[in-house]
This record gives structure tokens, C-alpha cells and sequence, in this order.
């Protein structure tokens, strides 16, 4: 059946949205996005744009700084240190024995944190579930056990509790995270950025890439690299608010 009138005009407006819609969600795919990321932020560490840098690196989960979460180690941030490393490699994507291990070394100290603050509750219910899993498998690790004890320990005696240095505690963690990360095979890709020839932000941003806007112009005409890079993250946020709306 053919479409004449307004509904041909109106089926090919609608067209045109389509079109623009799969192009606005397009770009976007997982892998071409960390590429791209991964890329801009070596061109703006090269080119010392640091604050555009520091913008990029918060909005993005690409690149692993170890020093922020050696800081909110420092500083008993623990629960801030397990949601960053979970922004970076959630628990349901660990594979290695390593990196259950990280994860499981932020959560006791977290746990330790706990009971020092006077949640005594939380810390018998992790101790307790510790327990039953050495009580149904025969043969516990050491580990396992050496953990309940320490639990135990922290959270039933108060000199102890009250005697240990938790600073230097929390000092000594932030050194122990230091050597473990370069460890665990999850942040091998993210621990540092690609290196190579220049790279021009021109040709890594979704910004004028259409043939028809091509144009040559002579260099003290070209916008700024920084600039570019601010308005991509202005074109990022917002595509991200349309995609929460969209869903």
C-alpha cells in the first residue's frame, strides 16, 4: 500500500529519527568506547591537560589509579576503596584466585573497621558465617581459620582491640594493596595507557565526523585539544542522561 500526503511525509520523518536514534546509540558500543577512552586519556596525560585528565578518569572506569585507593585506604575509607575496585572489576567478574583474595582483603578489614567503630553485630555475623564454612568443609584452609580467630579476637577483647595501632594498620593495608594489584590478572588492562605515536583527539572523538563537514583549515584554526576533550565529556554526560531516560 502506498503512502501519499502528510503520511509520506510523516513516514519519512519518522524514518529519519530512527536513523538518527541508532546513530546517537551507536558510537557507543563497549569495546569502541574503552578504546577510545583509553586513547584520549594518554593523549591528555602526553599533553599535560590535567585537569580534563582528572575529569575524564573519574567519569570512566578504564584506568585503575592504585594511589586513589592507597589514599582512601589511608584514610578508613573502606567502603569507598570496595566500591571503586567494584566500579573496575566487580566481584561477579573475578576469575583468579588473586583476585578473590583483593576482594576479600578489603572486606575483612573492612569488617575489622567495623567492630573497631562498635558494630560488634556485623562482625559476629561475618564471623559466624566464617565459622560454618570451616564447620561443613573437612578440610579448612589455614587461612580460614586463622581469619575466625582474628575476628574473634578483635571483636571479644577490648585491650587488644583498644592496644592496636589501627593507623599504622591501615598504612600497612595501603602498602600490602600497592603489591597485590600488579598481581591480579582482572587489572592488567588497567593499570596503564597505550603508548605509541601522537595521537590526535581529532581522530579518536565522535565530533564532526561526518564527509560532507570535512574541510581542511590551517592550523591556527584548529580548536584547541583540551577544548575537544571538554566537550566530548559535555556530549558524554549528555548522552548518557538520554540513555537513562530511554531505558
Amino acid at each position: 500500500m502506498e503512502l501519499s500526503g502528510d503520511a509520506a511525509v510523516v513516514s519519512g520523518s519518522g524514518n529519519r529519527k530512527r536513523k538518527r536514534h541508532v546513530q546517537q546509540h551507536s558510537f557507543e558500543y563497549p569495546c569502541v568506547s574503552r578504546l577510545r577512552h583509553r586513547r584520549l586519556l594518554a593523549f591528555l596525560s602526553r599533553h599535560d591537560y590535567d585537569s580534563t585528565f582528572d575529569a575524564l578518569v573519574q567519569e570512566t572506569s578504564v584506568l585503575f589509579r592504585v594511589g586513589h585507593i592507597q589514599a582512601l585506604v589511608r584514610q578508613g575509607r573502606w567502603a569507598d576503596a570496595a566500591s571503586y575496585v567494584n566500579r573496575f572489576v566487580p566481584p561477579s567478574r573475578v576469575l583468579t584466585d588473586a583476585g578473590l583474595v583483593f576482594h576479600e582483603f578489603l572486606y575483612i578489614h573492612h569488617v575489622l573497621d567495623c567492630i573497631v567503630a562498635g558494630d560488634h553485630l556485623r562482625g559476629a555475623q561475618v564471623a559466624a558465617s566464617y565459622q560454618r564454612h570451616v564447620r561443613d568443609n573437612p578440610n579448612p584452609s589455614h587461612g580460614a581459620i586463622k581469619l575466625i580467630r582474628i575476628l574473634l579476637t578483635i571483636l571479644h577483647c577490648h585491650p587488644i582491640r583498644a592496644f592496636l595501632n589501627w593507623h599504622l594498620v591501615r598504612y600497612k593495608a595501603a602498602e600490602i594493596i600497592k603489591d597485590l594489584i600488579p598481581q591480579i590478572p582482572e587489572f592488567n588492562d588497567l593499570l596503564k595507557l597505550p603508548k605509541g605515536g601522537p595521537i590526535k583527539p581529532h581522530n579518536i572523538l565522535p565530533i564532526g565526523s561526518s564527509s560532507h563537514r570535512r574541510r581542511h583549515v590551517k592550523n591556527e584554526d584548529r580548536i584547541p585539544a583540551a577544548d575537544i576533550a571538554r566537550f566530548y565529556l559535555q556530549k558524554k554526560r549528555g548522552f548518557n542522561k538520554q540513555n537513562q531516560q530511554y531505558y
